[in-house]
This record gives C-alpha cells, structure tokens and sequence, in this order.
C-alpha cells in the first residue's frame, strides 16, 4: 500500500506545482506582466492551455489496488479549473496590443509624412536619410512583437487592417524617399556645401559689422546702438543655430564632419543677452 501510495503521489506531482501558481496568483501579479515582451506573454498563455489540459485529464478520484486508499481529487480539479486568470492575462494581452498598435500605426504615419516631403529641403532629406539609414527606430522592434503575438493562434490576437495598411504605406514611402536620396545625392551635397558656405560667410559679416563702423564710434546714441547690437545678436544666434544645423546635415548625408573655415570669434564677447564690441 505504502508503495502504490508514492507511486500515485510521485505521478501528480506535477498537480501540485499548478495547484501552487492558482493559489498565489493575484491581481498584482497580472499588473507585473504589463511589458512584458511578447515570447513571455505568448509562452505564459501556452502554459496556462497546457496545464487546464493536464488537469482534465486527472481522474476525479484515486484508488488503491486493495481499495483501502481513496484520494478525491474533484476538490482540486475544480478550484484549479476555476481560475480565470488565463482569461486575465489574455485580456491584458488585448488590451497591451491595441495600445500598442495606436502608437505603431502613429509612429509609422509620421514617419510616412517626413518621407512624402523628401524633397522639400536639406535639412527634411538629412531627417530622412537618418531615419531610412542610420537611425534604428522603436517601430521595428514594436511590429516584431505584434507579429509575434498574433502568430500564434491561442492567443486570439489578429492583425489590425489599419497597422497592415499604414506598414503597407510606410514601405513604400520608405523605398521613394531611398530612391531619390540616392538619384540626388551628389546635387543634395553640392547643395548643401554651398549653403553652409553661404551660412558661415553671412555669420562673418554679422561678425564684421558688429565690431567696425558706427559701434566703434562714441558720437553715437549709446540706445541706438544697444538695440542694433540686439538685433545682430538676435541674427547671429539664428544663423549659428542654421550652422549647427547644416552641420549636422552633412554628417548625416556624407558620414563626416563638417569642413571649412569657420567664423572668427576674435573681436566679441558675450555680456548678458548682447554682443559688445572689444576694444583694447
């Protein structure tokens, strides 16, 4: 009898490990799993099938051979049965992907947007080239989990015609906007040499004017002069933000830095919110 007992004992051990993770299960549990990346959700849902399977099939009593031992397990198949927390979790699981579906096909529209005004100027190319290239986005990795998700059928999770139909757009204004970096890309950087160029001159000038002239005349209205130097300041911290910008843009599009001479700095200091001229 003894024997027959851990015999029956060591084939439903496995009950007791089920048994345990319906007992401990909680509310708080399922708000741990939001975030969770989707293998573990898919793997948890498997689980949970394959265990109300196992349980079914145990037998709703257990008797010894010499019927001097009856166990009744109708106890425990119905508290493990009962548990609704794979319902729970799958609605979780719903609710994580229609969540984050919205922020994949947002994500994808706006990127969409940047490709379809390629051409409007160097500084949206360089975007484009950056994020077709060199930037990795979260929409990858947020479309592999979806995918993975709703590859597998006992999850229930299907994919949404809107996502399918934004991806759809996103891959083909993706491969325009890479055919027509590529088709201009040496008229792109022509282009945007010369505008630098033109950008680093004019903050030369701004430079050159706000250190000659009538600044360095003390017959002059000391008001005026602050107000003009207000304004040259205001131009000059425009035309630096548009160098860095450039810049930038050429990184981007050539893979190295900018070159070429940059604008002196002798001459003007920074006081408060105005460039002044320095004289010895």
């Amino acid at each position: 009898l003894r024997q027959e007992t851990q015999e029956i004992c060591k084939q439903h051990t496995w009950v007791a490990e089920i048994h345990s993770f319906a007992h401990s299960w909680s509310p708080k549990q399922l708000e741990l799993m939001k975030g969770w990346p989707a293998g573990k959700y898919v793997q948890r849902v498997v689980q949970l099938r394959a265990w109300a399977e196992r349980v079914r099939e145990v037998p709703s009593m257990v008797i010894t051979c010499n019927r001097l031992l009856l166990v009744d397990c109708s106890s425990v198949q119905q508290e493990i049965g009962a548990w609704g927390m794979r319902g729970y979790i799958l609605s979780l699981l719903f609710s994580e992907t229609s969540q984050r579906s919205e922020i994949l096909i947002s994500q994808l529209g706006g990127v969409v947007q940047l490709y379809q005004s390629v051409s409007t100027d160097i500084f949206t190319i360089a975007k484009c080239s950056q994020k077709v290239w060199l930037e990795p986005t979260s929409t990858d990795s947020m479309l592999c989990w979806y995918l993975h998700v709703s590859a597998v059928p006992l999850t229930g999770v299907f994919l949404c015609p809107q996502l399918l139909d934004t991806w759809e757009a996103f891959v083909y204004q993706q491969q325009e906007a890479s055919d027509f970096i590529v088709s201009r890309r040496l008229s792109i950087i022509a282009e945007l040499v010369d505008s630098l160029q033109r950008a680093r001159q004019e903050l030369q000038e701004l430079l050159t004017m706000a250190t000659t002239g009538q600044f360095l005349d003390p017959s002059q209205s000391p008001r005026a002069m602050e107000q003009e130097l207000r304004e040259l300041h205001r131009r000059f911290q425009a035309m630096t933000t548009r160098v860095a910008e450039l810049c930038r843009s050429q990184k981007i599009l050539t893979g190295m830095r900018a070159t070429g001479p940059h604008p002196a700095s002798v001459g003007i200091q920074p006081q408060g919110s105005l460039l002044v001229p320095v004289t010895s």
